[in-house]
């Protein structure tokens, strides 16, 4: 007889309804705001914008740093992090990353989305450029 390792398998959680997701949010300190795309949450400095799906709620995009009042994408340039808006871009500090990835993990257990294995290790970047590629623009 075979043992399972690591208690069977993965759990599969039951989706939330958007009513469920929205107040855990609210009962864990984010604030909630409709918008067109959806609905905007906020905390620590954080936004995301989750939707009603089929399914039950969803992310609509990645999580982000607020950096002058829009959402800056997470940019990896190997030798740092950067968050980058259109019209600014400023290093990524180790509190303001912990601070994202405490906020990704508290949205995705609002949602009941599966947490994946290295993004439970820090914050993923939108994008990667490192400067020693030669030929990358």
């Amino acid at each position: 007889m075979a043992i399972p390792l690591f208690g069977g398998g993965p759990k599969i959680q039951p989706a939330r309804t958007f009513d469920e997701a929205t107040s855990w949010l609210r009962g864990h300190g984010f604030t909630l705001t409709s918008s067109g795309a959806g609905t905007v949450v906020t905390k620590d400095g954080c936004t995301a914008t989750i939707a009603a799906t089929a399914n039950g709620v969803g992310l609509t995009g990645h999580p982000a740093y607020v950096v002058d009042g829009e959402p800056a994408k997470l940019v990896n340039k190997g030798y740092q992090q950067f968050f980058v808006t259109p019209k600014r871009s400023v290093p990524a500090t180790a509190d303001v990353l912990k601070a994202l990835h405490t906020f990704s993990e508290e949205v995705k257990v609002a949602l009941n989305m599966e947490s994946l294995y290295n993004e439970s290790l820090g914050t993923v970047s939108t994008s990667y450029h490192y400067d020693r590629v030669s030929g990358r623009e």
